[in-house]
């Protein structure tokens, strides 16, 4: 039923009618003329969609967690306009060629509604306005409803891992109905097959439309062994309990997620962890053998043959402490392992004592979630690199220009929650030196100096500040707080607030 249901068919509609029209008869010496008026019949077919929409989460290839079609519908056909209401009749006896005709008994503009129903319940629905004197034809494709009707929906999907992977706990949280991460020990999962354990993600009353939900699998110390994603579509009187996409931890014919060790093994080349404690300087950067500064993680990603569609992923699992340059030259993303929200605690990167550590991303997307610097030497965007931050901070950072960010022309930035503190340059920009594009939101610079502006120097380009506080920063010659430079009066910097 569910190929069935899947295929888009194409089709050739029909309509047979006279029209509704005034017919005079011949006048006679017998009679006067007479007007008799005639409707139309209006038929067609009705095509159940089933051609899912895609959806993704962020750089994921899988598509998503859909429901399943119920075995049987029924189907009505109505028209109404004004006061008037009609009914049509449906000859469903061949599910893949399903028609309908329906009989206007007055002329003008009719409102034609088609649904698909389940123990009274529509499921897919579809409606036209029908000319009843003019049109040629209508045929009604009946689809999921959409994110703005009115109900919920409910969720039910089915998580399994192969035992021999240390799996104590799974932590889930899907966004728009999670209100924090849910994690459930591995005591209270079932065992449906042998030698994997099952964890089910259930909820009701959903509300309608596309939701992501996030699962991490955690071993006894509470570490992340995976991570993944996925949208899951929830739609009216529907329960969504499969998964649909090509992810390698995707069983196709049971439509659940089952992670094995070979999976784990298939991310080493592109996710590689950070432990400041239990890394070593010979690790492989994978859960079980995790390398022990950002530094090697980023010469694994860069030294790396494998190519991710969306990119590598650094997992930082604990603070570290780096004691030489950090060059990001192929497309990152750079997480603390608290991102699932059970902690709000950021991991800090931080340069060893005496140390002169400088980050340079020249990749074309550096992405940064949950993350502190501290004492480094600048972080710096080379031109053609753009780097997002969301969540972190730069903290008595030291440079010669943007004492902790240095955005070169032709390169960009952009943070939100974001909060600079007590970073100086000697020259230009005690936080922030920028030639690129400058986006901040909800970010704040205090007690940061330079000798040209305290908090920011930007010189022809783009800044824009929304919800930013800049306060108790100075310089020793101008522009204590925010300095726009250009090679002349007509390519300043432009700054935009809010």
């Amino acid at each position: 039923m569910l190929k069935k249901f899947l295929r888009i068919f194409f089709f050739t509609a029909s309509l047979t009618f006279a029209a509704c029209s005034n017919i005079t008869s011949a006048p006679d010496e017998q009679r006067e003329s007479t007007t008799q008026t005639t409707c139309a019949t209006l038929s067609g077919r009705l095509i159940v969609n089933g051609a899912l929409p895609s959806a993704s989460s962020g750089t994921q290839s899988a598509r998503t967690a859909f429901p399943t079609v119920p075995e049987s519908f029924t189907y009505r056909v109505t028209a109404k306009k004004g006061s008037e209401t009609v009914t049509g009749t449906v000859n469903d006896s061949d599910p893949d060629d399903i028609t309908y005709s329906i009989s206007f008994p007055s002329s003008g503009n009719w409102t034609v509604t088609a649904e698909a129903l389940s123990s009274s319940t529509v499921f897919l629905s579809a409606s036209a306005t029908v000319d009843a004197a003019n049109d040629s034809g209508k045929n009604f494709l009946l689809r999921y409803p959409s994110t703005s009707t009115s109900g919920t929906g409910t969720v039910n999907l089915k998580i399994s891992y192969a035992e021999t992977i240390p799996v104590n706990s799974i932590a889930a949280k899907m966004v728009g109905v999670d209100t924090a991460t849910v994690s459930v020990n591995v005591s209270s999962f079932t065992n449906p097959y042998t030698g994997y354990k099952t964890f089910t993600y259930a909820r009701s009353s959903v509300p309608l439309g596309p939701h992501k939900l996030t699962v991490y699998f955690k071993d006894s110390s509470g570490q992340t062994i995976y991570y993944l994603e996925q949208i899951v579509n929830v739609y009216k009187g529907f329960e969504t309990n499969k998964f649909y996409g090509d992810e390698l931890y995707i069983d196709s014919s049971s439509g659940e997620i089952k992670l094995e060790e070979s999976h784990l093994s298939s991310t080493q080349l592109t996710t590689f962890y950070v432990h400041g404690t239990n890394g070593t300087a010979t690790g492989t950067g994978s859960i079980f053998s995790p390398v022990k500064t950002l530094g090697q993680a980023a010469n694994l990603v860069n030294n790396s043959t494998a190519t991710p569609t969306g990119g590598f992923r650094i997992i930082l699992q604990t603070n570290t402490t780096e004691s030489s340059d950090i060059s990001l030259t192929k497309d990152v993303e750079i997480i603390s392992d608290a991102a699932d929200g059970s902690s709000a605690a950021l991991r800090t990167v931080t340069a060893a004592s005496g140390e002169n550590v400088t980050i340079t991303s020249s990749a074309d997307l550096v992405s940064l979630e949950n993350i502190a610097f501290a004492s480094l030497k600048g972080f710096v965007v080379q031109s053609g690199s753009s780097v997002l931050m969301d969540t972190g901070s730069f903290s008595s950072c030291s440079a010669t220009n943007g004492g902790a960010l240095c955005v070169e022309s032709g390169a960009s930035f952009y943070g939100e929650n974001i909060n600079f503190t007590s970073c100086s340059a000697t020259d230009y920009g005690g936080a922030i030196y920028s030639e690129g594009d400058i986006g901040l939101v909800t970010c704040n610079i205090t007690g940061c100096s330079a000798g040209h502006g305290g908090a920011i120097f930007a010189k022809t380009c783009n800044l824009a500040l929304a919800t930013c506080t800049i306060s108790s920063n100075s310089s020793t010659s101008e522009a204590g707080a925010i300095q726009l430079a250009g090679e002349s009066e007509t390519n300043k910097a432009s700054l935009t607030m809010n």
